[in-house]
C-alpha cells in the first residue's frame, strides 16, 4: 500500500530569498523609485530600520528649501552668460578690484628711485592683473616681490663694480681716475649709447678686461692725440668745475630709466672729489 502524500501548510514554508532591501518593498506605482540612486544611501531592511531616517533627511531637506546662500556661489553648468557675467563682476567688487586698471594705488619699490621706473611697463603690468581681476593686495604683493629682486640685482652689481674698482685702483694706483676717464671717453665716442647700455645691462661694463681693454684703447688714443689726455688727475679747478656743470645738466636732462644714469652719478662723485683737491 502506497504510503499517502505529505501535505505541507505553505504557511509554515521558510521563504528561501528573504528581503535583505527595504527598497524591495516599493511596488507598484513606487516600483520606480527601487532604482533611484538617491536612495541608496539609506540602508535597511525594512521600513522600521529606513523610515525614521529617511523623514529625518526629508525634513531637514525643507528647510534647506528657500535658503539664501551664504557667500558668493560660482555659477553651475547650467548658468547663463548674463549670470556668470553678473558673479564675476559681484566677485571683483568682493575682492576690491578697482573699475580700471588706474585705480590700483601700488607703492613703487625702493629699486625704483635707484634704477629708475619704466611707467609703460607697470601701465601694461596694471592692464594685465585688472583683466586677471587681481584684488589690490595681490598686485602689491607681485610689485614687491620683483622690487626686491630687482634691489638685490642692483646690490650685486655696486658690490661688483666697487670689487671691480678697487682691484683696478691698487693696480693702477694714482692713475686710476685718468685712466678710468680715458677708458669711459672711448667707449662713449667709439661705442656710442648703444654700446654703453649694451655693457651696463649686461654687467660686462664691470669687467676688468673690459675697463682695462677700453682703458688701453684711451691711453693709446691720448699718446697718438686723437683724444686729449684730461683724465681728474690732470684737471684744473676751473676745469672741474666746468665738467662738475656739464655733467650735472645731462644728469637732469637723462631718463631716470637711463642704464648709464649711476654711472654718470659716479662720475659727478669723482669729478667732485678731484675738484675739492685742487
Amino acid at each position: 500500500m502506497a504510503d499517502p502524500a505529505v501535505v505541507v501548510d505553505p504557511a509554515v514554508v521558510p521563504d528561501p530569498s528573504p528581503v535583505t532591501d527595504w527598497r524591495a518593498g516599493l511596488t507598484g506605482d513606487y516600483a520606480p523609485l527601487a532604482q533611484d540612486k538617491t536612495l541608496e544611501q539609506f540602508k535597511g531592511k525594512d521600513w522600521t530600520e529606513v523610515g525614521p531616517v529617511l523623514a529625518k533627511s526629508y525634513v531637514e531637506a525643507r528647510k534647506l528649501i528657500g535658503t539664501k546662500p551664504v557667500g558668493l556661489v560660482p555659477p553651475g553648468t547650467q548658468a547663463t552668460p548674463e549670470e556668470r557675467t553678473a558673479y564675476d563682476a559681484a566677485l571683483r567688487k568682493t575682492l576690491g578690484v578697482p573699475d580700471a586698471a588706474t585705480g590700483y594705488k601700488v607703492k613703487r619699490p625702493e629699486a625704483a628711485i635707484d634704477a629708475g621706473w619704466n611707467d609703460a611697463a607697470e601701465g601694461q603690468f596694471l592692464a594685465t592683473m585688472h583683466k586677471a581681476g587681481a584684488a589690490p593686495t595681490v598686485v602689491q604683493a607681485a610689485i614687491d616681490f620683483y622690487g626686491a629682486l630687482e634691489q638685490q640685482r642692483l646690490q650685486a652689481g655696486r658690490d661688483e663694480a666697487n670689487a671691480v674698482g678697487a682691484t683696478l685702483r691698487s693696480e693702477w694706483g694714482p692713475n686710476y681716475e685718468a685712466y678710468l676717464g680715458r677708458a669711459n671717453r672711448a667707449l662713449q665716442e667709439f661705442g656710442g649709447d648703444e654700446l654703453v647700455t649694451m655693457l651696463t645691462e649686461s654687467g660686462l661694463g664691470r669687467h676688468p678686461i673690459m675697463v682695462k681693454a677700453w682703458a688701453k684703447v684711451g691711453n693709446a688714443l691720448v699718446e697718438h692725440g686723437a683724444m686729449r689726455g684730461d683724465g681728474l688727475q690732470t684737471m684744473s679747478s676751473a676745469d672741474a668745475e666746468a665738467k662738475l656743470a656739464d655733467l650735472r645738466k645731462q644728469l637732469v636732462e637723462m631718463d631716470e630709466a637711463h642704464p648709464r644714469r649711476a654711472e654718470l652719478v659716479e662720475e659727478i662723485i669723482s669729478v667732485t672729489r678731484a675738484a675739492g683737491r685742487r
